[in-house]
């Protein structure tokens, strides 16, 4: 029996709804979703990301960052960690974009959610999204402003803006940051915010931005954030960052260490330290 329910309409699938840490999560129908439900259905969708940023939201006081919002799962999360939450979502691609808003309404979260379409770097202007083949008949999820993340199929013309630039009216808790290989630009253009407001952030770090990393590392030591690999059961404490078959990093301000720490302990997640 699976642990989701399948919600018809005209005797199609129409959404999906399962239980995610204590919270009900509806998921739309569209080319792809269900390996999406099925693997947050079992906990097993990015771990421990999911869970632990809606742990670090409950902790603290502030608005989450949701850099790369695609379908909107992070930021349906986030609205449902506690009806205050406030999420900036930021997602250049239409066609993800309108999933994302089609998924804010079904989880009655959508006044909780500001929906920005430029996409954010280290630059303002416009850039290329480069978009992969196609012929997966998924709704893509690789799009990224580098143009050696993957062979692109097309590209299309996008906004762009630094965070820094935006000036948000609310401060920032939470950052998390999924942007196909474009994560260390996007860093850089966010200096001014990372050092007022002080948000923990957690990024995608992919071997495809591997020549930007190192100048990451320092960035952020002089920021004062202490980077983490994250594994479904253990985040890694490293000096200097490096792509990890975990794909995410979490970044933590040395004042919101104990916090962090108190996240890990409260789900079985153990704090390594690299020697």
């Amino acid at each position: 029996m699976s642990n989701y329910r399948i919600h018809e309409h005209s005797g199609k699938a129409d959404h999906y709804s399962f239980s995610f840490a204590g919270r009900e999560i509806k998921l739309t129908e569209h080319p792809g979703t269900i390996l999406s439900v099925e693997s947050l259905a079992a906990g097993a969708y990015e771990t421990p990301l999911p869970i632990m940023l809606m742990a670090a939201l409950s902790r603290t006081e502030g608005s989450l960052c949701d850099v790369g919002g695609n379908i909107g799962i992070y930021s349906v999360l986030a609205a449902k960690t506690k009806n205050t939450a406030h999420v900036y979502a930021f997602e250049p691609l239409p066609e993800a974009r309108d999933v994302l808003i089609k998924n804010l309404h079904l989880n009655g979260v959508a006044h909780q959610v500001e929906i920005n379409e430029c996409a954010l770097s280290d630059a303002e202007g416009t850039a290329a999204l480069h978009l992969p083949d196609p012929g997966h008949g998924l709704l893509e999820t690789s799009a990224s402003l580098e143009a050696d993340f993957k062979e692109a199929a097309n590209t299309i013309e996008v906004p762009i803006r630094t965070l820094d630039s935006l000036k948000l009216s609310r401060k920032l808790a939470v950052v998390k940051a999924d942007i196909e290989g474009h994560e260390a630009a996007f860093l850089r253009g966010a200096t001014r915010t990372l050092a007022e407001d002080r948000p923990i952030v957690f990024a995608e770090i992919l071997s495809g931005a591997y020549k930007s990393l190192f100048d990451l590392s320092k960035m952020l030591e002089g920021l004062e954030y202490i980077p983490f690999r994250m594994r479904p059961d253990v985040v890694i404490h490293t000096k200097v960052i490096v792509p990890d078959k975990g794909w995410n990093y979490a970044f933590i301000p040395t004042e919101k260490i104990d916090l962090f720490r108190d996240c890990c302990r409260a789900h079985d997640i153990e704090m390594l330290r690299s020697y």
